[in-house]
């Protein structure tokens, strides 16, 4: 794991750190952004419905929003997604991926990290006294590279600590996962060891 430094919106005003209090339920979003980091106008879309301005949610906006495929180049591009997404709070940025946290959760002090030549990033936080870590994974598309990517996850996962684990893992464990009922492909076996062994609940899977 290697730390990941948050970077704050222009907005963004610290609050005293409290361990141990939060928002009862934590909005959460995971979307493939189809590298269009470059383009303004889906960045202020995404920054409409993370801030609640276009609301998609019950509640409106998110609190933790990741993104995939984002391609973040240097400093500027990291400050312009930042700023145009979640002004008033921090994030986290690899080449693959960006997690937002907002402004609700300014009281709570993140540990951010990534892992899996930075297709993963990993939250830790103490929420209402527990432990919790989010994982936002952006798993290899090339199948050659998947297997083994896989079974070093193991690597970036936590103990004793919640977990929950979002992502876009480009792996069809059975039919389920493809409108058009492919079978499962390079990578599903290893992804279920990982699933089996920290007895992981798919939430998906189990409304579908």
């Amino acid at each position: 794991l290697i730390a990941l430094p948050a970077v704050s919106g222009a907005r963004h005003e610290p609050q005293a750190a409290n361990t141990t209090n939060s928002a009862n339920t934590i909005r959460l979003s995971y979307q493939n952004t189809d590298g269009w980091r470059s383009s303004r106008t889906k960045r202020k879309a995404l920054g409409q419905q993370f801030q609640g301005l276009q609301s998609t949610t019950s509640s409106g906006g998110y609190d933790i929003a990741a993104y995939a495929e984002v391609h973040c180049n240097g400093k500027d591009d990291v400050n312009k997604y930042a700023n145009d997404i979640n002004p008033a709070g921090r994030s986290y940025f690899t080449w693959w991926l960006a997690v937002c946290v907002g402004p609700a959760l300014d009281d709570v002090p993140v540990q951010a990290y990534t892992y899996g030549g930075g297709r993963v990033i990993r939250l830790d936080m103490t929420l209402e006294g527990k432990p919790r870590s989010y994982l936002f994974v952006y798993a290899p598309c090339e199948r050659a590279d998947r297997p083994q990517w896989f079974t070093n996850f193991a690597a970036c996962m936590p103990v004793s600590r919640e977990v929950i684990i979002m992502g876009d893992f480009n792996t069809r464990m059975s039919k389920l996962d493809h409108q058009h009922g492919r079978a499962p492909n390079a990578g599903h076996e290893e992804w279920g060891h990982i699933r089996s062994t920290y007895n992981t609940h798919d939430v998906w899977r189990r409304r579908n």
